[in-house]
């Protein structure tokens, strides 16, 4: 033991194991392995390969991802399990931003939030949203409806143009999915509340109000964005990850999309940012 340098309880280890396992027991468990540098450097080769070169009929679906949602589809469809940091690092070697800023408001103006519903139900925020969902340069909208207690979308649907049709099927892909609410929170768009003054002292109601009437709901409406930003944040988060999901499980048509926004894609934003309602 002295002469090795080791203490006496080492020397024993090592008569112990040797007895046991013969010579081998003296080589460097580490002999002939991979460095693990190596495998980091392999690792970042791929994932940068993967970032510039993956093509779908001509789209990169990765040239404006989040950090985070690149991870989730390296492990998804790549099998490529790594954290976002990592992800991150590498991105940054290419010069690529998230396109969502974290950055310091500590001079702007707050609105104060308005607390949460205490259950699932109590109330709805409705919305409609357009943008380029398929990356080909026509903008579609996404009308919807996303519980205020727990931020869900429990009701979306996709349409040319924001009209009646958009919110009534977004209307019944909430009721048959998730119940009917108590309430519904909506702008003061014509769909939802007829605008004009009247002096017949009648209550006037859309289309879609003699609805909402007809189930028993409450509707009442917002005066801001800022009112209803639940639904708002929403929309800004959706537009960083279904055009790149669209193009990955080669979505190209309304049909589709709707068939993929009622039955796939609340319950994948469940796994990710609900904890599985």
């Amino acid at each position: 033991a002295i002469k090795a340098g080791v203490t006496r309880r080492t020397i024993q280890k090592s008569l112990a194991n040797y007895k046991l396992y013969g010579d081998k027991v003296f080589v460097h468990g580490n002999i002939g392995k991979k460095k693990q540098t190596e495998y980091y450097k392999s690792l970042e080769k791929d994932i940068t390969n993967i970032f510039l070169n993956t093509n779908i009929e001509g789209k990169n679906p990765f040239c404006n991802v989040t950090y985070q949602f690149f991870t989730e589809c390296l492990l998804e469809y790549f099998n490529i399990k790594v954290s976002v940091n990592f992800v991150k690092k590498i991105l940054h070697k290419l010069n690529h931003q998230s396109p969502i800023k974290h950055r310091c408001n500590k001079n702007e103006v707050h609105h104060l939030f308005r607390p949460r519903k205490e259950s699932t139900g109590e109330l709805v925020q409705a919305d409609g949203t357009e943008y380029d969902w398929f990356m080909d340069g026509h903008k579609y909208v996404i009308q919807g409806f996303v519980d205020d207690a727990t931020g869900y979308p429990v009701g979306l649907y996709m349409t040319i143009n924001e009209c009646l049709l958009g919110y009534t099927e977004a209307m019944r892909n909430m009721c048959t999915q998730e119940g009917i609410p108590m309430a519904i929170y909506p702008d003061k768009a014509g769909v939802f509340f007829v605008n004009q003054k009247t002096n017949d002292g009648e209550k006037h109601l859309t289309q879609f109000g003699i609805m909402i009437e007809n189930l028993g709901v409450d509707m009442f409406p917002a005066h801001s964005p800022e009112a209803k930003g639940r639904i708002e944040r929403f929309w800004k988060t959706i537009k960083h990850r279904l055009p790149e999901l669209f193009v990955l499980r080669g979505i190209k048509t309304i049909e589709e999309a709707n068939k993929f926004l009622r039955d796939e894609f609340p319950k994948k934003l469940n796994g990710v940012f609900y904890s599985n309602l």
